[in-house]
């Protein structure tokens, strides 16, 4: 059977959902910057991402960002880290700004780990040993590959690589 007939035809505009239209431009940074915080009282909490959200290119939290921050905190909205990265590396952005993660909630790598309004963990994806020492073979000595295992604020890695050296120094 050809493969066209084995499957539903959704090329013709009758067989789709119509689209919402994106807008004709998205909005400037500067409008957004300039943009006075509203009323946040009926805002519990804010959930932010770190890379590409949070963080300018060079990786670091501007001051702007830790104005508006301040004032959600200072309104009864804390401004919680949502992030791939691990809490040590997220304490390092945030501690320009005056900000305590090991006191205040976060979700991090890629929520895996997740803490409360005390720093205490709540909720925790844990593999067992026999899984990570099985992904760990299946992937040393791949080329461009990196291992780094997370336990609470430690990371561990496995055998050290250029990359590793590079990125931690050690």
């Amino acid at each position: 059977m050809p493969a066209s007939s084995t499957f539903s035809d959704v090329s013709t505009a009758d067989s789709i959902e119509p689209s919402i239209p994106a807008p004709s431009s998205p909005p400037s940074t500067s409008s957004l910057i300039n943009k006075s915080v509203g009323d946040l009282s009926a805002v519990d909490l804010i959930c932010a991402d770190m890379d590409g959200t949070l963080l300018s290119p060079d990786h670091n939290i501007p001051d702007i960002t830790f104005n508006r921050i301040n004032k959600a905190d200072n309104n009864g909205c804390p401004v919680v880290p949502a992030t791939g990265r691990s809490r040590a590396s997220a304490v390092q952005c945030f501690a320009r700004g005056g900000i305590d993660l090991y006191s205040r909630p976060g979700i991090y790598l890629n929520g895996a780990i997740t803490y409360d309004h005390t720093g205490a963990v709540v909720a925790e994806k844990i593999h067992s040993y026999t899984d990570i020492v099985e992904a760990v073979r299946v992937v040393e000595g791949v080329d461009d590959v990196v291992v780094l295992l997370y336990n609470g604020d430690r990371v561990l890695a496995p055998y050290s690589s250029g990359r590793i050296e590079e990125i931690y120094g050690s």
